[in-house]
């Protein structure tokens, strides 16, 4: 289980400052200090920083030694989103995320963009945003069935159109692994903190459990007193910080 640290700062200093303390020295010494792998995060660099900073930003952090997740969540016409696609895996991002409402003949045209690039970015379609519960899931969408049903049915979208993964809540995790998709979870909280804006939540454990391959913490490592302390523990996959 890889796990994402998401720069949810409002200001680009803030985003810099923090990733000054989970530098590769600092990652190194924690490391060594609890006889443990050193292994550097992911950054999931979203629409406002992106849109704020551009490439540029994306570039100082790979030359950090980040891998990046460039979580953009990509919806519109299938020229669009080949051209759009095309253009960002030039800046050697390691995941980058699409809608998967765009549906399956965007999601083509994305991964065509990939093959023609021999990227080995990773594409993840998006199924529905944690932040919905079943409620709002029905009474600001429109939909008559739960979340699950929705989710298989955008994974089975997503699996005709050749992406390598799915970004669901973990409580749908199992049956995305189930069809051979790699999962990516947001929504992840040690037991006991604020949900925050996330409605369907779990624990780095519960993740762990469930063999998701990533998962994407925010606030839990970013506002902890000891960051590095929080991210080792999410790898570790434990519950509690």
């Amino acid at each position: 289980m890889k796990t994402i640290i998401a720069l949810d700062f409002d200001s680009l200093e803030e985003s810099r400052n923090f990733v000054k303390q989970i530098s590769f020295d600092n990652l190194q010494n924690y490391a060594k200090e609890h006889n443990c792998e050193c292994i550097m995060p992911y950054l999931k660099v979203g629409m406002w920083q992106y849109y704020t900073a551009g490439n540029d930003f994306l570039k100082e952090l790979k030359d950090l030694g980040f891998k990046i997740f460039l979580d953009l969540k990509l919806i519109d016409i299938p020229n669009t989103i080949y051209n759009a696609t095309k253009t960002l895996l030039k800046n050697d991002i390691d995941i980058l995320s699409l809608h998967s409402f765009a549906g399956e003949k965007a999601l083509k045209a994305a991964v065509n963009a990939k093959n023609e690039l021999n990227s080995k970015c990773e594409l993840f379609g998006i199924s529905v945003l944690t932040s919905f519960s079943e409620a709002e899931f029905k009474s600001d969408l429109g939909f008559n069935g739960s979340i699950s049903e929705c989710v298989k049915q955008r994974t089975n979208i997503c699996k005709i159109a050749g992406l390598d993964g799915i970004v669901s809540s973990a409580y749908e995790a199992e049956f995305v692994k189930s069809q051979g998709l790699k999962s990516l979870t947001p929504g992840i909280r040690f037991k006991g903190t604020d949900a925050n804006d996330q409605a369907r939540v779990a624990t780095p454990k519960f993740a762990l459990e469930n063999n998701i391959d990533y998962i994407v913490a925010g606030r839990m490592i970013t506002k902890s007193t000891n960051p590095i302390r929080a991210y080792f523990q999410c790898l570790k996959g434990e519950e509690n910080e």
